[in-house]
């Protein structure tokens, strides 16, 4: 499933499926049940893996607005006209349409929390690495937002301590304190 909270909760999903033409069709009447848009994606494994690039543009277009309007509130110009003026550009994107009222209203709630979207950026990154992808965003992405290894993963014996969120949520914190400044 894709397309965020805001959209589940309208009943406007999009469900990616992967696998053999016939078993999907055998299914459609229950995906149509809980998705608006239903896209067959290829093989199974396939919805999997453009799910995880789905997330990647998200992120990144969710960060470059939060960048995007501090560095316009910066220059003195009204965060909502530099808004308006992405809208209506080559710029403009789903999270520019969807998303960009929670970097707005300070929140940076998008109803996913950090830690999923440092999992769904490392199993970007790994997968992109293991097909030896010559990319820069998605291993800047995982990085940046410093997703721990597999082998880091919390178990019931070992819970994470991480502290590898810190610095994501500190520049929010700096972008959202620019933004909602008078």
């Amino acid at each position: 499933m894709t397309c965020g909270v805001e959209r589940a909760i309208s009943g406007d999903l999009t469900l990616l499926v992967g696998g053999d033409a016939a078993h999907i069709e055998a299914c459609r009447e229950v995906f149509d049940t809980v998705a608006s848009k239903v896209v067959q994606t290829g093989p199974l494994g396939s919805a999997s893996v453009i799910k995880l690039i789905t997330n990647l543009f998200a992120y990144v277009h969710l960060w470059a607005m939060g960048e995007g309007l501090m560095l316009g509130k910066k220059a003195g110009i009204d965060v909502a006209k530099t808004q308006d003026a992405i809208k209506a550009s080559y710029g403009n994107s789903f999270v520019a349409e969807n998303e960009a009222k929670f970097i707005l209203d300070g929140t940076y709630n998008v109803g996913f929390t950090m830690a999923l979207a440092a999992k769904d950026l490392h199993l970007t990154y790994e997968l992109g690495a293991g097909l030896a992808c010559p990319w820069r965003s998605s291993a800047w992405s995982s990085r940046y937002f410093s997703a721990p290894a597999p082998s880091t993963a919390m178990t019931p014996s070992r819970p994470r301590r991480s502290s590898c969120w810190k610095t994501p949520r500190a520049q929010i914190c700096a972008i959202r304190d620019i933004l909602i400044s008078d």
